[in-house]
């Protein structure tokens, strides 16, 4: 793990939810916080879903609240999507943070879609400055019922 002799910013939260709305002023509503996500299939009339899911797309948005706690200067976070086999899904997204004191924060606004067939919990992990474990970690579950019509 590297080590870093400047103190790990705090993570206020990390969410999945259906979208973040920022006003002018930046302050920030997490709209439909999800713990599990329901996908299904609906074919033409007469037709039978599929047992096992077919590949499907599924958005959502991943809010990150950070604050400075102890922490000073620039930090690099990382977030990472992960499958239920524990694998991540695509390429971790990278933001970076200036802390000048305390109550500094920064928000982080992640936009996701992926397509999958694998049902399961997924794990939404946060890294900052390199390290090998997470920051934070938050679980959603993606779910697969036949006949119900997707989002």
């Amino acid at each position: 793990m590297a080590k870093t002799s400047n103190p790990r910013p705090l993570i206020c939260a990390t969410l999945v939810c259906d979208r973040v709305l920022q006003e002018a002023d930046t302050t920030l509503s997490a709209i439909r916080i999800i713990d599990n996500i329901t996908v299904g299939f609906v074919g033409p009339t007469g037709s039978t879903a599929p047992d096992t899911p077919p590949p499907m797309g599924v958005t959502f948005t991943v809010l990150v609240i950070s604050k400075a706690g102890e922490a000073r200067g620039e930090r690099t976070f990382r977030v990472r999507l992960v499958r239920p086999n524990g694998k991540p899904v695509g390429d971790d997204a990278e933001f970076r943070a200036l802390f000048q004191n305390e109550e500094s924060g920064a928000n982080f606004i992640l936009r996701v879609g992926i397509q999958t067939t694998e049902m399961g919990l997924y794990w939404v992990e946060v890294y900052v400055d390199g390290e090998d474990e997470p920051l934070a970690r938050t679980p959603f579950r993606l779910i697969y019922e036949p006949g119900v019509k997707t989002p």
